[in-house]
Order: C-alpha cells, then sequence, then structure tokens
C-alpha cells in the first residue's frame, strides 16, 4: 500500500482523514492545473497544488506514483508563473530522495522530463541536454514511434540541442522523428 504510518496511533488518524473527498485531491488538484493555466491562473494553481501537496504528502509515501505525477505538475505550474528555479529544486529533490525500481515508468520519464524543461528555463541547456538524452532512450523503448509524449520529448531535445550550440544535431533529430513518423502514418 502507498499509506504511510508513523507512529501507532496513527492508522486510526489515517483512516479519519482519508475521505473520498480527500482521496480525489490530487487528481482535482492535478485536472484543474490546464484550467487554471488556459484563463491566466498559474499562481491559483500554484496555490492549490502546494495545499494539496502538503496535505496529501503526509500519508502518502515518497515512492506512491500520484504523489510523484502531482510533484510533476507543481513544477509545471512554477515554470508557468515563471518561478524555474523552484520547479528545478522541487524535482531535484524528488529526483535525489527516491529510489526508482522502475526507471521506464511513465510518470518517472514524465516527470524528468518536466525537470528537463525546467533546466532550459533556468538556462541550463547542458543539463536538459543530458537529461533529455536519457529519457529519450528509455522513452524509445517503451513507446510507439508516434506516440505523442516520445515526439514531445524529441522536440524538447531539439529545442535543448538548440540552446546548447547544437543546431545540427536539432536538425538531424528532427529529420529522422519526421522520417519515422512518416513510417508510420503510411
Amino acid at each position: 500500500t502507498c499509506i504511510r504510518s508513523t507512529s501507532p496511533g496513527s492508522i486510526r488518524d489515517t483512516r479519519a482523514w482519508l475521505t473520498p473527498h480527500r482521496l480525489g485531491d490530487l487528481s482535482l488538484g492535478q485536472a484543474a492545473l490546464p484550467a487554471y493555466l488556459a484563463t491566466g491562473r498559474a499562481g491559483e494553481a500554484v496555490e492549490l497544488l502546494e495545499q494539496v501537496l502538503a496535505r496529501q504528502g503526509r500519508v502518502l509515501s515518497p515512492d506512491d506514483p500520484a504523489l510523484l505525477s502531482a510533484q510533476a505538475a507543481l513544477a509545471s505550474a512554477y515554470l508557468a508563473t515563471g518561478r524555474a528555479g523552484e520547479a528545478v529544486e522541487l524535482l531535484e529533490r524528488v529526483r535525489n530522495q527516491r529510489d526508482f525500481r522502475h526507471p521506464d515508468a511513465p510518470v518517472l520519464l514524465s516527470t524528468q522530463a518536466v525537470l528537463a524543461r525546467a533546466y532550459l528555463e533556468s538556462g541550463r541547456a547542458g543539463e536538459a541536454v543530458e537529461l533529455l538524452e536519457r529519457v529519450l532512450i528509455r522513452q524509445e523503448r517503451v513507446l510507439s514511434p508516434d506516440d505523442p509524449v516520445l515526439l514531445s520529448a524529441q522536440a524538447a531535445l531539439a529545442r535543448a540541442y538548440l540552446e546548447s550550440g547544437r543546431a545540427g544535431e536539432a536538425v538531424e533529430l528532427l529529420e529522422h522523428a519526421l522520417i519515422r513518423q512518416g513510417r508510420v502514418l503510411s
């Protein structure tokens, strides 16, 4: 189970705390993010996700995929509000405190892609390239060539190549992706 107990009496407290409303907090908070961003309310999205994570972080284990996904959503909200440094800090802390048994897990790969985006926004293109190259290798093993997640990762890596002065590699990657995508579509 993903529920964490810290003391003998906390089981009773946890049961009282876990209502259907609270169990849905993480997914509702994440679902609200695109709506808040689309309406120019990114600051409110950050506030909501910070509150939800503070509550859920007390009862979910650190390796719970829902918690990891919500932390990535908060990092995305930080990026939308120009707080790239906070996004990097959050996701590096997440990366450093976990022992990931499944490095190809979709939630982990998407979280690393958000971290790479945060590196780019922080002017750390070299680190973004290094991380995105590793993510892309793993994604190519588990995703189909036309998967939007894979295509997004390829575009992000191409952007990172451009920002680190490697335009030739960016063009080569995008041409390769277009050729592969064309084979899949025909």
